[in-house]
């Protein structure tokens, strides 16, 4: 038995990371990554924030755990919509969603409405009006 001269099964010499070479997956590699820092950014500062506004670890555990709850119970649904419907649609949908749940969160914490309001009852609920700190639209003057 003699060797055969074709070459060896593998990729050609110089094409590892072979979708970078495509400008269309380098686009949507460099907004996805973005996407995902800003993402993991917001959810650092919302929770740090919401901490140190009500000094409450519980209050910061079940924002922790109502950011991850929706994604756990709604994959399965998300993955039948992929299937069924064009993902790049899908795709812009959900990162406007994102956009709005930011933009909604930032309108909470500057102007103050909702902040301690709700957050202060949801932390203990004894606590009078009076008692309340003023929160972080006061600590900024």
């Amino acid at each position: 038995m003699s060797r055969s001269s074709l070459p060896a099964p593998g990729p050609q010499p110089g094409t590892k990371f072979g979708a970078l070479h495509h400008r269309d997956y380098r686009r949507y590699f460099a907004l996805v990554l973005l996407s995902a820092t800003a993402d993991n950014i917001e959810h650092v500062i919302s929770y740090w924030v919401i901490f140190k506004a009500f000094h409450s670890p519980m209050l910061a555990g079940f924002a922790v755990i109502s950011h991850w709850m929706p994604f756990l119970l709604f994959s399965v649904y998300a993955g039948a919509l992929a299937d069924r419907f064009d993902c790049r649609k899908l795709i812009q949908i959900s990162q406007g969603l994102f956009a709005l749940a930011s933009l909604a969160w930032a309108l909470l914490f500057l102007t103050g409405p909702a902040r301690v309001a709700r957050g202060g009852d949801l932390a203990d609920p004894r606590r009078r009006r009076r008692d309340r700190p003023a929160g972080l639209a006061a600590a900024r003057l």
